[in-house]
């Protein structure tokens, strides 16, 4: 467990599941993101950053829900979608959680351009099944089904 942040691979028959605990909200999306994206390219991720000829982008993404649990999965589909068609993986984000009438994210995101070979497994999108969002006292732990 690192800053008080902690991800564990839930067992799932044909889809894979992750449960995540950080301080925050805005650490619980990044953990997670970075979570599902680390399974996607496997070992190969600390190679990639330190490829000689590293590209960066950056992006930014805003979006507003009713519940904290359906910004969450759109978060993380956003992530897998940048990573699927554009071939781009996150290594830095910025997040901002806020809640007024709706949940709301802001968040500005660095990418790297990689190869379709460096892409271990296929994750097709984060889905609705058992997905949980709870404050506890040490901050925040989600679960999350992932489509294989």
């Amino acid at each position: 467990m690192r800053d008080g942040v902690n991800i564990e691979i839930i067992e799932h028959t044909a889809d894979l599941g992750l449960k995540i605990s950080a301080p925050t909200l805005s650490d619980l999306f990044v953990k997670a993101a970075s979570g599902i994206l680390e399974y996607a390219v496997g070992e190969k991720r600390e190679n990639l950053l330190r490829q000689p000829d590293l590209s960066i982008e950056e992006r930014v993404f805003v979006a507003e829900e009713d519940s904290w649990e359906e910004l969450f999965l759109r978060w993380l589909n956003e992530q897998l979608f940048n990573l699927y068609t554009y071939n781009i993986l996150a290594v830095d984000y910025s997040l901002l959680v806020k809640e007024s009438q709706k949940k709301r994210l802001s968040a500005k995101t660095r990418y790297i351009k990689i190869k379709p070979e460096y892409i271990a497994s296929e994750v097709k999108a984060a889905t609705r099944h058992n997905l949980k969002i709870e404050r506890t006292s040490l901050g925040f732990k989600a679960e999350v089904i992932f489509d294989l």
